[in-house]
């Protein structure tokens, strides 16, 4: 017994000075191709001065700029096959372990690459695609896509040949303008609010000072635009200890019509809406709820425009109110109060209550629809009384 381990030892000492003391054969049967480039963005280098790591700002007024850079690019390299279609044969990557391509001059955005490809491959003609990604901050308006640039066909003879894939420009265009918005004449307050402008299916927020923009790539052909806002009037108030925990919100939506056509096309477009003022109206009034097993933890109150068969949070709602820890009187009833779009009299307006007593999960109590004759209406809206049980 003890021989057999002896001779055990002797033979894992021996494989590990073999292992050791001969180089490991790689399977990587490739070859590794060297090139230049130089990436620009509208003629501005690509690099991390002009294009920094941090995707997002925030103004003094809490809403987010624009100020996303776009993704490290990356070079992809093709063969032609002899049915004329592309066969990708190797990539190139910025920061990443592979560390293949490498910016090598901030002011002109020069890179060296490096990228492995299979044996055979060379001698060939091969084209090199430069990405640029999504681009971040560059929005898709249909058409044309030119995060994507490729190279005209390179001849490459072997692989100690230096590829100069050339200068490689990101052509990026702006629509942007400036669209001031108040509610009943009074400045947007944009603590714990937003506003958004929609041009067709995409979106961008309007900043405090009513600037917005968007970034596109050239378009193949003309494209006419349709606009619409949305805003966002919200309130926060975190007080535990006073026992205010509590949310507000208020929707309100308008489409902009420009006296002129907006087209979008290739070149940059300036637009200045003339300002929106949302007319609105402040309701109020109270709601009881008497809670059996535990007390009333949180309730929550979706205003909406019209009837629904759904109410979700998004589905025509104009209002919601939602406190956490709330307080009621002696007699168990709550004092609401918000404000919502203007609307003509009559009017019905639909109600969606829910509650939680202890840490029973939400209760959807009730859907109620109220009728406003005229403004004396729009104070002192009883909602009614519900019992909840935990």
């Amino acid at each position: 017994m003890k021989n057999a381990i002896v001779l055990t030892f002797f033979t894992v000492v021996l494989v590990s000075i073999f292992v050791v003391s001969c180089p490991i054969i790689s399977d990587d049967n490739t070859v590794t191709i060297k090139g230049t480039v130089i990436i620009s963005r509208n003629g501005i280098p690509w690099n991390s001065i002009n294009f920094p790591s941090s995707s997002y700002s925030l103004e003094t007024t809490n809403t987010i700029s624009r100020g996303v850079p776009p993704p490290t690019p990356w070079i992809r390299a093709y063969k032609l096959s002899e049915t004329g279609n592309k066969e990708h044969i190797g990539t190139a990557y910025l920061n990443t372990w592979q560390n293949n391509l490498q910016i090598t001059d901030n002011d002109t955005g020069a890179y060296n690459w490096s990228m492995k490809i299979p044996p055979d491959i060379l001698p060939n003609l091969i084209y090199f695609e430069v990405l640029g990604g999504v681009m971040g901050d560059v929005d898709y308006f249909g058409g044309s896509n030119d995060s994507v640039k490729i190279s005209e066909g390179i001849y490459v003879e072997n692989e100690k040949k230096i590829v100069d894939i050339g200068i490689i420009d990101f052509k990026v265009l702006r629509l942007s303008g400036n669209l001031l918005i108040t509610i009943n004449g009074e400045p947007f307050d944009y603590n714990h609010s937003w506003v958004t402008m929609y041009v067709s299916n995409l979106q961008t927020s309007i900043s405090s000072n009513g600037d917005w923009s968007f970034n596109f790539f050239p378009l193949n052909s003309p494209r006419q635009l349709n606009f619409r806002i949305e805003a966002v009037k919200g309130i926060r108030v975190d007080n535990v200890s006073n026992g205010n925990n509590y949310a507000k919100y208020s929707y309100f939506k308008e489409e902009l019509n420009s006296n002129n056509v907006i087209t979008l096309f290739d070149s940059n477009i300036e637009l200045n809406f003339p300002s929106v003022d949302f007319k609105a109206y402040t309701i109020s009034g109270t709601i009881k709820f008497n809670p059996s097993g535990g007390d009333l933890s949180w309730y929550n109150i979706h205003i909406y425009s019209e009837e629904t068969q759904f109410y979700t949070m998004w589905n025509f709602q104009i209002a919601s109110i939602v406190d956490w820890l709330p307080s009621t009187d002696n007699n168990n009833t709550i004092y609401w109060e918000t404000i919502v779009p203007a609307f003509s009299f009559p009017h019905i307006l639909p109600f969606w209550i829910r509650s939680v007593v202890g840490s029973n999960g939400r209760q959807n109590l009730a859907s109620k629809n109220i009728l406003i004759n005229s403004e004396d209406d729009l104070k002192n809206i009883y909602l009614g009384s519900y019992n909840i049980i935990r």
